[in-house]
């Protein structure tokens, strides 16, 4: 663990007053009045004060979340990985946790971030989600099959509509599932890349600009198993594609970050499948069974609670849909705010009511994204990627074999060196090595990499836009 401080002349006070506005005063004084610095646990703490204040205006709070994330630093503490913001979410939800965290501001001496963190992991881990019985089982259904509509869950459940209405406003209050979206690239002829880089020579804070200098890049994992990886996903356009731009990236990164090796994989985003199975889940003890076991059990005849793998699109062949100026800045706000309110959609773009319910409708028409419905990461799991060198026509049997984990996500991939599956598997945080040696051992002959990763350390929310020609309707670079 280490830990760093920095004067208050290092925090950009404009650009929190341009986030904050009205709140900028009264977060200037809490900052000048306790003086708290940059990279302290105190500054955090403030940080996700503020950000909890902003809940009602998500516009607003995404940019504070950018710049709370720029401003702080990750780390890693008893097996504890400090990411923010995401290691603070769990709390949002949960008053009495919440309450005693803040408390922790309002101590008078400075708190060192070893004492703070023994602290923070203590609340942390008392927050694990509490369900009745009937919440459970409605929780469940809803993430297995992907679907909050009443009719579905009414028949699904065997319950009249208001019982599932009743207990659906109970998960959305206790903040036990939310909704996000999926964009489907292949809609906008975009490919996506995974990079592989083995060894790279420096240190995490120093990558963080020159990924972000890079007009592909989205975002960056660390992995912590065996040797030191960095793993970063990438987006180019067809015109890009074919002029190589992600190599000519990759071979300025080179110069910079002295990789022993880099391997770039193309996820080929047809047939992409997704699972999730919260069975493991024991609501009355607040605790996870051993997915081992259930391992053992699968392949031993035993085939248990196994769930269907979905597609995440039913088509996702290349094409490109059609665009103007104001079709753009709906989808940019779109994939940036992961948010298809229309009343907020008008407020951010100033287009009409008529303009941004027509392309709405056009973008679900055309399955430009899809809406999924998420648990909250309050369950304390972790991810595991499994780069597999197998015939992507096992793709569903592999997946299904896996489908009594929490999630579960494939898709096919093909690099210079090979083809075949890349899966990311979520599951306990506390079984994840034992878990990995086990996957390394019964896939040993077929696994070309395994990593267990921290959480996301860096993301790039929107699209880049620019070289599309909203006149010949195409990409111009």
């Amino acid at each position: 663990m280490t830990s760093d401080s920095s004067s208050l002349t290092k925090i950009s006070l404009n650009e929190v007053k341009e986030i904050l506005k009205e709140e900028f005063q009264s977060f200037k004084h809490r900052l000048l009045k306790d003086n708290i610095q940059l990279y302290t646990p105190k500054w955090d703490l403030l940080c996700f004060q503020y950000y909890n204040l902003l809940a009602s205006q998500p516009e607003v709070q995404s940019r504070w979340e950018d710049f709370w994330e720029k401003k702080s630093k990750s780390m890693e503490y008893k097996g504890l990985v400090y990411k923010i913001p995401d290691i603070y979410k769990p709390f949002i939800n949960n008053h009495s946790s919440l309450s005693k965290l803040f408390m922790l501001l309002d101590k008078k001496e400075d708190l060192g971030w070893e004492m703070y963190l023994e602290l923070f992991l203590h609340l942390r881990k008392q927050i694990y989600p509490e369900f009745t019985k009937t919440e459970y089982e409605l929780f469940t259904t809803i993430i297995k099959h992907q679907t909050s509509a009443l009719t579905d869950l009414s028949n699904l459940c065997n319950k009249n509509k208001s019982n599932i209405l009743r207990y659906l406003k109970s998960l959305k209050q206790k903040g036990l599932i939310y909704e996000g979206i999926t964009i489907n690239v292949s809609k906008l002829l975009l490919y996506p890349y995974v990079v592989l880089i083995q060894n790279p020579k420096g240190y995490r804070e120093d990558f963080i600009d020159t990924f972000e200098s890079l007009d592909s890049f989205r975002n960056f994992y660390f992995s912590f198993l065996g040797e030191k990886t960095l793993i970063s996903f990438h987006i180019v356009n067809e015109k890009e594609k074919n002029l190589h731009l992600l190599e000519h990236e990759l071979n300025l990164i080179k110069k910079k970050i002295y990789p022993e090796k880099v391997e770039i994989i193309e996820l080929k985003r047809i047939n992409r499948l997704k699972s999730f199975n919260y069975s493991l889940y024991n609501y009355k003890t607040t605790s996870w069974e051993n997915p081992l076991v259930k391992f053992v059990e699968f392949h031993s005849g035993k085939t248990g609670d196994i769930t269907e793998p979905i597609a995440e699109f039913s088509d996702d062949k290349p094409s490109l849909i059609q665009l103007n100026k104001s079709g753009i800045d709906i989808l940019e706000y779109i994939i940036k705010y992961c948010d298809i309110t229309q009343s907020r959609i008008q407020k951010h773009t100033q287009l009409s009511s008529t303009i941004v319910r027509k392309y709405i409708d056009y973008f679900k028409e055309q399955e430009v994204f899809t809406t999924r419905i998420n648990p909250q990461p309050i369950f304390g799991l972790s991810n595991i990627i499994i780069i597999l060198e197998e015939n992507i026509q096992n793709q569903l049997d592999i997946h299904s074999r896996l489908s009594f984990l929490p999630e579960v996500y494939s898709e096919p991939y093909q690099s210079n060196e090979s083809e075949g599956i890349v899966l990311i598997l979520r599951l306990p945080q506390e079984c994840v090595i034992n878990f990995a040696d086990l996957l390394s051992f019964m896939y040993k002959e077929k696994i070309k990499k395994i990593f267990l990763l921290e959480s996301l350390y860096r993301r790039r929310r929107s699209l880049n836009f620019d070289y599309y020609d909203t006149l010949l309707k195409e990409w111009s670079k």
